[in-house]
């Protein structure tokens, strides 16, 4: 064997095995993992899961944030398009907020109070401010999350492609699903 083929099987042998443990599925990352920029734990995932499900609730007809994973998608956001700054006022609001309201039931009416107390707190107040920052935030990633979801683009309000059909003598019936985007 001559030292060209050698060195040329010795490279392709390196790179697959680069390329092997580079792909190998890590069993080991969680969701906190993920978010490492705003280090948050597991509890602080399920109880942002819970705030969002009190903003959108499930129900028999509609979906609500936990079936849709809500808390992903703000989390994701959070992470990915507020500045390190302001993620971390995100932070404090989130940790104050979970401790003001720690021994309630968040599944109860308790939540939804301290939601609608937390979002009228005083703004001189930097704990407080941080706290209403963190739920007005949070607040509009959840609904920007289900109204932009797939669930709600088909289901609830059904997306037709640009330019659409026009009918002139169309009656919307009750019960009729329009999109009221276009």
């Amino acid at each position: 064997m001559d030292r060209r083929s050698a060195l040329i099987q010795m490279g392709v042998t390196a790179g697959g095995i680069l390329a092997f443990t580079a792909c190998r599925n890590n069993d080991k990352k969680t969701i906190s993992s993920a978010y490492a920029k705003l280090g948050i734990s597991e509890k602080e995932v399920g109880f942002l899961g819970d705030l969002a499900e009190v903003i959108i609730p499930s129900d028999p007809e509609v979906k609500g944030s936990d079936a849709l994973d809500l808390k992903a998608f703000v989390l994701l956001m959070v992470n990915d398009c507020m500045k390190k700054q302001d993620q971390e006022i995100y932070m404090i609001g989130l940790r104050a907020f979970q401790k003001s309201v720690e021994n309630q039931d968040l599944k109860d009416k308790a939540m939804e109070t301290a939601f609608i107390k937390g979002l009228s707190g005083n703004d001189e107040n930097p704990e407080e401010k941080s706290v209403k920052v963190f739920l007005l935030t949070t607040k509009q990633y959840t609904i920007q999350g289900f109204l932009t979801s797939k669930y709600f683009m088909t289901e609830i309000m059904p997306y037709e492609m640009m330019p659409g059909k026009f009918d002139g003598k169309f009656r919307i019936t009750p019960g009729h699903k329009v999109n009221i985007y276009g």
